[in-house]
């Protein structure tokens, strides 16, 4: 079901990611705004990366975690191994090895000691890069028909040799045929006969193409269909945009700490299944949102001091040289 599929998730925010990053530089191109863009990229992803990379050595080094309790009674793999982190034998954690993680979870793309949620890091500082290339090879003055083909040859390169980068060049190719003249078909029927399709895409649990297929289809469907869009951006919608980042960096912490503490002491108290999962989501909700508050403000600081630093970095390499 969609609703419960993780991997159909990172699919879509993989899509989305493509779209929003390129979607200015394609309406207003500007040389500028992408270098800055691509300067920000690595140091914008890695603060909040950082700090759940730590908080994830505080849960091991002080044994806050509950998982492998939790999974002697759910019987889940997953949990047991701290979320697919497979810890060597011997692993005890530090603020070295902590540290070197927070800039190899950009770079390695397996093996995360401390979040293993971080392994889509890697693929979106690469995209991101992939499409502010191409986006930036779209400027020179070429035929339509010729930015066209590029793409053709992006998408199905990435699809056949690196295909986590798939998702993002799908993105960016929406953001290109939209943002540069292509007309939404403006048919409220069709869009939301999309936005079903792109549900059932999502519902396809283990095939992850099929989730970029899907959210290209619910990207298209809610630029063309406007009442849609609507509901999905008012305070509501807005309020899920800035928290669905932090949120999604901090709940593999809170599954293998708070809601394993909550499911496990539960069930020792002779607590039946069903009361065990009700105390272990309402533990989930609460401490997800607390973890979630604070990155949600720091995130908002870090964007805004990248900004102004690119922003005073560009005004000074504008600079006449004196003779």
């Amino acid at each position: 079901m969609w609703m419960i599929n993780g991997t159909a998730s990172v699919g879509f925010f993989f899509v989305l990611s493509g779209y929003v990053l390129t979607i200015r530089p394609f309406q207003i191109p500007s040389a500028s705004y992408l270098a800055g863009a691509t300067v920000k990229r690595l140091p914008r992803l890695m603060l909040p990366a950082a700090v759940t990379i730590l908080a994830g050595y505080i849960i091991l080094r002080f044994a806050l975690n509950y998982n492998v309790e939790a999974s002697a009674f759910t019987g889940s793999q997953w949990l047991r191994d701290f979320g697919n982190a497979y810890h060597p034998v011997g692993f005890e954690p530090s603020l070295a090895s902590a540290f070197t993680e927070c800039i190899t979870v950009f770079f390695k793309g397996y093996s995360f000691h401390y979040n293993s949620n971080l392994w889509t890091m890697k693929p979106e500082l690469f995209g991101s890069l992939l499409v502010f290339a191409i986006a930036g090879a779209l400027m020179l003055k070429v035929p339509r028909s010729i930015k066209h083909a590029v793409f053709i040859v992006a998408l199905v390169g990435c699809y056949f040799a690196v295909n986590k980068l798939f998702p993002f060049v799908a993105g960016a190719y929406i953001a290109f045929s939209f943002g540069t003249g292509a007309k939404p078909w403006r048919n409220a029927w069709i869009g939301y006969a999309a936005i079903i399709a792109s549900l059932l895409c999502f519902s396809a649990f283990s095939w992850a193409d099929i989730h970029t297929v899907g959210a290209a289809l619910l990207i298209v469907a809610l630029i063309s269909t406007p009442s849609a869009a609507r509901h999905l951006s008012g305070r509501v919608g807005l309020w899920l945009g800035r928290f669905s980042f932090p949120i999604y960096l901090v709940h593999m912490l809170v599954l293998v700490s708070a809601s394993s503490y909550a499911f496990t002491k539960t069930m020792e108290i002779g607590g039946n299944h069903t009361t065990a999962v009700i105390a272990s989501a309402l533990a989930t909700i609460l401490v997800t949102t607390a973890f979630a508050i604070p990155l949600v403000f720091l995130d908002a600081w870090w964007v805004r001091l990248l900004n102004r630093l690119v922003k005073q970095a560009a005004t000074f390499a504008s600079r006449p040289v004196a003779a």
